[in-house]
């Protein structure tokens, strides 16, 4: 079986779960195993949650009524999300591809990805900040996602959900996004009108996510991460768009 796929992919809904990430109204999000068994057990048991293998299922959760409507006119949330996941990939962005999907039996769609790795908002909480290797790795990842969302800018996309927890840090160290069903295209808007909410939507999560470590200081992002971030950022685009130069100053980023 490759590694990206799963056959039949309805196996997915019944293999017993490792562990729940969200469960509301709107969606559910669990992990299950790679295959179905006492591997499930063994993983969960074990307490490795965060690292790489298994699969993750979104399964939607609202009225089932307009989920077959919105289905029926190609606008439910999961049909958005695969077509723009889809496109970020042909883009060439870091995402983890979609590997199933369908329809359950009660009417709820369904999307499932490779589990790779944990989101950069539990990185955050989690990482050891005097650890020379975690340093090392966070200004990596600064640069990664500076680059990220300089080519979100550069073709066009806003992403109207760009979060810490929507980003995940895989086993390799690379980040990579999930959840895009938020994304649009922005032809014809300015800069501006693109990248600030998108990145005061993403500072705050940070802010947020720094907030429960214990040493708040230590993880906070600091002005030299913000300049390390837009660095990273420029060098995705050939020229200079207009606005750039107006991006540090807003008092939301400084």
């Amino acid at each position: 079986m490759p590694a990206d796929r799963v056959e039949p992919p309805e196996d997915l809904l019944q293999r017993p779960e490792i562990e729940v990430y969200k469960h509301d109204r709107r969606s559910r999000v669990w992990r299950v195993a790679d295959e179905p068994g006492d591997a499930n057990t063994a993983a969960a048991a074990s307490g490795v949650k965060n690292s790489g293998g298994g699969w993750v299922v979104k399964r939607f959760e609202h009225n089932l009524k307009r989920q077959r409507l919105a289905r029926a006119v190609g606008q439910h949330p999961a049909q958005r999300e695969a077509k723009w996941n889809e496109r970020l990939l042909t883009a060439e962005l870091p995402v983890v591809p979609i590997a199933a999907s369908g329809v359950d039996d009660a009417g709820r769609s369904w999307l499932a990805t490779r589990h790779v790795g944990v989101s950069l908002y539990n990185w955050l909480r989690q990482s050891d900040p005097d650890d020379p290797a975690t340093q090392r790795q966070r200004r990596a990842l600064t640069r990664q996602l500076g680059a990220i969302v300089g080519r979100l800018l550069v073709n066009k996309v806003v992403h109207g959900d760009l979060k810490a927890s929507n980003l995940i840090v895989d086993t390799a160290g690379r980040l990579r996004m999930i959840d895009v069903g938020a994304c649009r295209g922005g032809k014809g808007t300015p800069l501006l009108g693109q990248a600030l909410p998108m990145l005061k939507m993403l500072l705050a999560n940070l802010r947020d996510a720094a907030s429960y470590h214990p040493n708040l200081a230590a993880v906070a992002v600091s002005r030299a991460e913000r300049m390390r971030f837009f660095i990273a950022l420029r060098a995705t685009w050939p020229t200079p768009p207009d606005g750039l130069q107006y991006l540090l100053r807003h008092p939301e980023l400084r």
